[in-house]
């Protein structure tokens, strides 16, 4: 009889010779990291009070884009909105100081996103990528559409600094609101997009990025990647609900 140890290495050459593949070492799957801090949820066509309890989120898949060390984008949640967004009782405050709800812009199609003025990388593309999808509406279709950005810092976020951002990114304050809202607000908000966000111990924030387009009505036409849009479909879809067809 042949030796165990012969009869093993005769084993693996054959198998090598029929052009096997070795077998492989399984990689070992990371510890997941703390589940992220969500919004509350919204009764379908019931408004929400700021106290109502947070409500969890399913994560959908996402390939979020790559960020500074410390500073991850979080896979987006699943929106809780089932009605028209303007249900929500929401009191906002825009770059100018002046107070608002979020039906400020009632009647014409409005981008919706949420972002943070410190935010190093993501943010900033997001904003670039609204502008695009603004730049793809064709005119005058283009001049109905509105943006609304809300800040998930409203403590750092004062009127003063979103009037900075909007400077830095040269926004026109008669197409895009940059606003702010307290705690429970931000988290409603934030539960009915169907973003999720966590912050850091550093200030600092890990989040997902959506940009959510809106009918006249408050009701979501569209949703898309914040950092991967599809820009020409969102913007032919707010063309279209800006100029209905005849």
């Amino acid at each position: 009889m042949y030796p165990r140890t012969q009869i093993l290495v005769t084993l693996v050459a054959l198998l090598g010779c029929q052009g096997r593949p070795a077998p492989t070492v399984p990689t070992p799957v990371a510890p997941l990291a703390a589940e992220p801090q969500v919004g509350q949820a919204l009764a379908p066509a019931v408004p929400v009070s700021p106290s109502a309890a947070a409500a969890a989120a399913m994560a959908e898949p996402a390939s979020p884009a790559a960020e500074p060390a410390g500073h991850a984008v979080l896979p987006a949640a699943t929106a809780t909105v089932t009605d028209s967004l303007y249900l929500l009782p929401a009191k906002l405050q825009d770059q100018d100081g002046k107070s608002l709800g979020l039906d400020g812009w009632k009647g014409q199609p409005t981008l919706v996103a949420m972002f943070y003025a410190n935010c190093p990388q993501a943010c900033p593309l997001l904003i670039q990528n609204v502008k695009a999808v603004l730049a793809a509406v064709p005119e005058p279709a283009r001049a109905q559409v509105r943006v609304l950005l809300v800040s998930m810092e409203p403590t750092e976020d004062t009127p003063e600094v979103l009037r900075g951002v909007m400077t830095k990114h040269g926004l026109d304050a008669a197409q895009w609101r940059l606003v702010r809202a307290d705690e429970d607000t931000v988290r409603d908000i934030a539960a009915v997009l169907g973003i999720a966000y966590k912050k850091l111990d550093d200030g600092s924030y890990n989040h997902s990025s959506l940009i959510t387009l809106l009918d006249g009505q408050g009701k979501v036409a569209a949703r898309e990647d914040g950092l991967r849009p599809a820009k020409d479909a969102l913007a032919g879809v707010a063309a279209k609900l800006a100029i209905p067809a005849p």
